[in-house]
C-alpha cells in the first residue's frame, strides 16, 4: 500500500543520511511494532521438544543480534526482529511455564527460511509430554479426572495407555 511505500522511503532517506545519527534511531526505534506469535506446533523426541514458529518468511537474512531466544528451567522466550532494516515487525513467543522441566544450558534454537525451530531439552530425556504448557496439562488432567467419572467413547484409546504409563512413571 501507499503507506508502506512511505515508510520505505523514510527509511531509505535515514539510510542515507548515514543513519547513525541518534534522532534518527531513535524515530525509526518508536515504529517497532511487536507481534506476539501464538501459532506453533511441535514434536518430541527421546531428549527434545521441538517447537516450530512458523510464518516468518526471511527469518534466514535477520541479523543474528535480532534472534534472541532465552531459557529457564521452565520457560522459554523468542524476540525475534527486525527481521530487516525496512522491516519494524518484532515478534515475540513465550512459554511462561512448560509442562516438564527443560535443561536451559542444553537447549537451542536454529533458524531456517522461514521459521525458527526451538530444541528444548529434556530435563528427563526418555520421558513423552503430554502437553507444551504446564496450563494445558493441568486443565487435560482436570478434564481428565472428569472424564473418568463417565466413560468417554471420543476419547483417543492410546490416551489411557500413555496416562498409564505416566502415572506409574511418576509414581515409580
Amino acid at each position: 500500500g501507499l503507506r508502506e511505500t512511505i515508510k520505505v522511503e523514510e527509511a531509505a532517506a535515514a539510510a542515507k543520511d548515514g543513519g547513525n545519527k541518534p534522532v534518527a534511531a531513535a524515530t525509526v526505534e518508536k515504529k517497532v511494532v511487536e507481534v506476539q506469535l501464538k501459532d506453533y506446533s511441535w514434536d518430541q523426541s527421546d531428549k527434545f521438544v521441538k517447537i516450530y514458529l512458523t510464518g516468518l518468511a526471511g527469518l534466514d537474512k535477520c541479523p543474528n543480534d535480532n534472534v534472541k531466544v532465552t531459557y529457564t528451567n521452565d520457560s522459554v522466550s523468542v524476540r525475534l526482529g527486525p527481521l530487516s532494516d525496512t522491516n519494524n515487525k518484532v515478534f515475540i513467543f513465550s512459554i511462561r511455564k512448560t509442562s516438564h522441566n527443560i535443561n536451559p544450558d542444553k537447549s537451542y534454537h536454529k533458524v531456517k527460511s522461514d521459521y525458527l525451530l526451538l530444541f528444548l531439552s529434556k530435563d528427563n530425556p526418555g520421558s513423552k509430554w503430554s502437553h507444551m504448557t504446564f496450563a494445558e496439562k493441568s486443565a487435560a488432567d482436570a478434564k481428565k479426572q472428569s472424564d473418568d467419572m463417565k466413560f468417554d467413547d471420543k476419547a483417543d484409546p492410546s490416551a489411557g495407555l500413555m496416562n498409564m504409563m505416566k502415572k506409574m512413571y511418576d509414581e515409580g
